[in-house]
Formats: C-alpha cells, sequence, structure tokens
C-alpha cells in the first residue's frame, strides 16, 4: 500500500498521530525528496492544532505551533521555486496564518505568485482570484 493511501485511511479516521508516524518515517527515508510528504506533514500539524484546540494542554499546542512553524520554514527554504509547494503551503497556512506570522496580504502574494509562474493552471488562477476577493 502506497503511504498515500494509507494516510487517507489513517485520516478518515482522524488517527492524527497515526497519520504524522507515517508521514515522518517516509520524509526519513535516504533521498527522500517528495515535497507531497512535506506539505501533508504540515496539513495534518495545521489540523490537529486547529481541531483539538480545546483539547489540547497547553504544552502540546506549543509542539503543534512549533512543528507546524518548522515545516513551513522547510517548505518555503526547500521547494520555493516549485509552484504546487508555493499553492499548497499558501492554502494550508490560510487555516491559521497567524500561527506563521503571515496575513492576508502574504498568503495573497503566495497565491498570486503561484499563478504568475503557471498562468496555465486553472486551480491556481482560481485560487488566486478567490482568496483576492
Amino acid at each position: 500500500m502506497s503511504w498515500r493511501e494509507e494516510l487517507r485511511i489513517y485520516f478518515e479516521k482522524k488517527d492524527y498521530e497515526q497519520s504524522i508516524s507515517l508521514l515522518e518515517k517516509e520524509l526519513a527515508k535516504p533521498f527522500c525528496d517528495d515535497e507531497d510528504l512535506s506539505l501533508n506533514l504540515m496539513y495534518v500539524y495545521m489540523n490537529m492544532f486547529m481541531l483539538k484546540k480545546e483539547s489540547n494542554s497547553e504544552n502540546q499546542m506549543s509542539f503543534l505551533s512549533k512543528n507546524i512553524q518548522i515545516i513551513y520554514k522547510t517548505i518555503i527554504k526547500k521547494y520555493k521555486r516549485s509552484t504546487k509547494a508555493i499553492f499548497y503551503t499558501a492554502y494550508i497556512a490560510s487555516i491559521a496564518e497567524w500561527l506563521l506570522n503571515l496575513d492576508l496580504e502574504d498568503l495573497n502574494k503566495m497565491y498570486h505568485k503561484a499563478w504568475m509562474l503557471e498562468p496555465s493552471n486553472k486551480l491556481y488562477k482560481y485560487g488566486n482570484h478567490l482568496y483576492y476577493l
């Protein structure tokens, strides 16, 4: 079974800890350079942060916040020329942009950059226009 299929199963069960474990295990493999893994990891952490906000302790929230920021910085640095990474990082960050010290203008710039780098991509165009509105 592929990591994507396994992740889908864990995520549908709301087993975020297993999702994170799977993604981190895949990212730790030698010569792994898969932006999808990093983007999914950021998304799972962001979901845990927002969905379990009420039930997590302050230490857990701090741990999640720190990891979201680390993954965000890694993606921005490692995949800065990837339109896919730019677009989906903006999408994920928009869940709680304040957590990453971003504002709506920062997100708009990221959506716009993805669209400018790949103007024929209808998703990027739609995302840019939708977010701009």
